[in-house]
């Protein structure tokens, strides 16, 4: 139980990335986008990485979790340019997932092929947290996300992963499996600290079982959750008027794989009590929910150790911590920007301004004016990790 934290990078937590403007990301004008230390991120790499998120909806939805202000600044319907604060994102991140890696290096830590299977549930589990609280903010807005398919319904943090190019999913899963390393080494953490965090995080450990009852209207549930407080059965009730196929004739179990702590998140309660109606809550569909804490179980403490201690790894001191020596080193790295993408400037991408009018390629579809010669601004997005194109 518990929720892994995302870190695309130590290093790009501690920066803000802004772009402006137009560049080709189409074509491949150079074999080499940026070296790190002698080891070459080619522009083809970083093109078919901007194809990714072009092309593909599962690509868009990803990168709207990990750089929203990338996707912010458009991504060419033509398929043949992409704006600057998204090619320069990309290569950003590209190099502090490179850069990453060097500083592991030397500190020697070493990702094994098991190690690294091992982190794809912590990576699914972040995705799928991430995509669930945007789905809230979009509801919130009356907006519709990335991460939304057209059936309405959200991806799931395995059926990104599992559709991300192999190369790019492989980036993702070793960042994480890495920075995991990272946070631990050199981490002192004693037994009684663990206790303390687990005694004070009780809902996090929590697993709870929740039935649900799906209705049209606003009036037809708060008419059944008066028959429910009037001694009817949650179970009889739903099976008699949910709308939800699925959970219906179960007497609208949903199942146990939930904990107090994200449900309380999710419904956003102080508190949830046992056996009690709880709603009505309107979806992302204008429909309306009952729902029922129908029995709870508080993990053993030495079953949850291992979490614990994750979670006490996620903490602000420790990513700190991690991330001042991995600034530290940035800094001291030898990153070469080839022009025709910008600059590598206090541990960050410049744009290059103007970028090279012979290096663009003009989106015709927009209209717009001459790419480089106009610049405009990518408004500032919610999360930030990395990007420049050719």
């Amino acid at each position: 139980m518990g929720v892994v934290k995302r870190y695309v990078s130590l290093l790009a937590a501690l920066l803000v990335v802004l772009g402006t403007g137009f560049a080709g990301a189409g074509c491949d004008l150079a074999p080499m986008a940026v070296s790190v230390d002698g080891s070459v991120i080619s522009a083809s790499a970083l093109n078919s990485e901007i194809s990714a998120y072009q092309s593909s909806p599962v690509g868009q939805c990803f990168l709207q979790l990990t750089n929203s202000s990338a996707l912010a600044g458009g991504l060419s319907t033509s398929g043949h340019t992409a704006s600057t604060g998204l090619t320069s994102a990309v290569l950003e991140n590209q190099v502090y997932q490179l850069l990453t890696e060097k500083f592991a290096a030397e500190r020697g830590i070493v990702i094994s092929a098991s190690a690294v299977n091992l982190t794809v549930p912590d990576v699914e589990s972040i995705l799928g947290g991430d995509i669930s609280a945007l789905a809230r903010e979009s509801q919130a807005r009356g907006t519709r996300d990335a991460c939304m398919a057209p059936n309405g319904s959200s991806f799931t943090g395995r059926q990104v992963l599992a559709e991300l190019p192999g190369s790019l999913r492989h980036a993702e899963v070793l960042s994480q499996a890495i920075n995991e390393r990272l946070l631990a080494q050199g981490a002192t953490i004693s037994p009684e600290v663990e206790r303390r965090y687990y005694l004070a995080n009780e809902p996090l450990f929590t697993s709870v079982c929740v039935s649900a009852i799906l209705v049209g209207s606003k009036a037809t549930a708060n008419a059944l959750i008066h028959q429910i407080s009037a001694g009817a059965s949650f179970a009889a009730v739903a099976k008699a008027n949910s709308l939800d196929p699925g959970s219906a004739p179960s007497g609208g179990a949903l199942g146990c794989d939930y904990t107090l702590a994200t449900l309380k998140q999710a419904l956003g309660l102080a508190s949830i009590p046992v056996n009690t109606p709880i709603g009505p809550v309107q979806d992302q569909h204008g429909d309306w929910d009952i729902y029922e804490v129908t029995g709870e179980t508080l993990e053993p403490f030495a079953q949850a150790r291992p979490v614990v201690f994750k979670e006490l790894l996620q903490s602000s001191a420790n990513i700190d911590r991690v991330g001042r020596a991995e600034s530290v080193f940035a800094r001291h790295a030898n990153v070469f920007v080839n022009p025709v993408y910008g600059s590598w400037r206090a541990v960050q991408v410049e744009r290059p301004t103007p970028p090279p009018v012979a290096a663009l390629v003009p989106d015709t579809a927009a209209k717009s004016p001459a790419p480089g010669m106009t610049s405009r601004s990518v408004p500032a997005g919610a999360t930030a990790t990395s990007r420049s194109s050719g």
